[in-house]
């Protein structure tokens, strides 16, 4: 789950003015230095966590947006050696209210350590570079920012174009940029896609921020229905859970209500791990089984009802759950709030930094 769950508040857009090495390309004006910080008067994280989508966002308190691109398309982000130019992709960017929200492929980063890069800016003859497909890396087979048109499907910033089929019933302020809103009504259904396939005790990572305004009953943030299999991630009044073909997670600590919180789902083939937070909350002793369908967000698949299983039954059967006895049949309350910066990965990420 390479999102640097601390990071997102620790990386810092210098606002003094560069003290420079080498100067990467003449063309460029202006640059500023940005330092990812995991030291511990940072986000204090001791292992490597490798190559990272890094959120970086600029406001007025850090950045002037003076002599750069309307749309930002003159941008450029450069490795400290001044030589490797990193990939990146503007979510938003917007000069006349001072911000701007990207994500920039930081090949590695290392636990311990404060480490710069540099944006470049300031080439009114530069074209845009800015793209997602490439600075997401190819395990995610999907990535949603819902910064587009709140009346139009959400489309995948990922390679694989696993745009979403049906269209928003809006969109508000979310953790990173925009967010889906969701109401109680139709949920986002997902593709079906060789890309989004999962064969039986596959790897696969689920993580999304999460503001749920009315956590009463049950509640579907992710469904996925094959074939009498099932993998739900939802909240019981507003107590997290995965279930497995029946097989429901132990609960936990419920959410607070009306907050923005982040949920993740990771198998590996032989465990699923539930994160609240970036911690570990819930685990289970199971595989995914196949499932090669459509699935849906803030709510179930339509025409589908789920199989309710007691909590208690994740320590009771840790088996296959693609064994898992069939049990009564129930229908989920659709998903009231928000949700934002949904991934999906054929990998299981590592556990987010606490």
């Amino acid at each position: 789950m390479q999102r640097l769950f601390m990071l997102l508040l620790t990386v810092m857009v210098s606002a003094l003015p560069a003290v420079a090495n080498a100067w990467w390309q003449a063309d460029w004006k202006f640059r500023k230095q940005i330092s990812i910080d995991t030291t511990p008067a940072g986000a204090a994280i001791n292992d490597d966590i490798g190559r990272v989508p890094l959120l970086v966002r600029l406001h007025t308190g850090n950045f002037v947006f003076d002599g750069v691109a309307e749309n930002g398309s003159d941008v450029r982000f450069v490795s400290s050696d001044d030589k490797t130019v990193l990939n990146h992709q503007i979510e938003s960017f917007d000069p006349l209210l001072g911000m701007a929200v990207i994500w920039v492929d930081v090949p590695a980063v290392s636990g311990g350590q404060r480490q710069d890069i540099w944006m470049y800016y300031g080439n009114e003859k530069a074209p845009s570079t800015a793209n997602g497909q490439v600075t997401f890396d190819p395990n995610y087979t999907l990535v949603y920012h819902f910064n587009g048109a709140a009346d139009a499907p959400p489309r995948d910033s990922t390679g694989y174009s696993n745009h979403a089929q049906t269209p928003l019933a809006g969109v508000v302020d979310g953790v990173v940029g925009r967010a889906a809103q969701f109401a109680g009504g139709a949920p986002l259904m997902l593709p079906a896609s060789p890309s989004l396939n999962l064969p039986a005790a596959s790897a696969f990572t689920f993580s999304a921020w999460v503001r749920a305004d009315q956590p009463a009953g049950d509640q579907l943030v992710y469904a996925r229905r094959d074939t009498g299999n099932a993998l739900l991630i939802g909240l019981s009044n507003g107590v997290p859970f995965v279930e497995v073909n029946g097989q429901r997670s132990a609960p936990g600590q419920a959410l607070s209500p009306a907050a923005r919180q982040h949920l993740a789902v990771t198998a590996d083939g032989s465990q699923i791990v539930l994160y609240v937070n970036g911690r570990s909350a819930a685990t289970l002793a199971a595989a995914l089984p196949p499932l090669n369908t459509v699935a849906a967000i803030g709510g179930d698949v339509p025409g589908q009802a789920a199989p309710a299983a007691p909590a208690a039954d994740a320590a009771a059967a840790p088996a296959d759950a693609a064994a898992a006895p069939a049990a009564a049949v129930v229908t989920y309350a659709p998903f009231i709030g928000a949700i934002d910066e949904i991934r999906l990965s054929k990998i299981a990420r590592p556990a987010p930094p606490r």
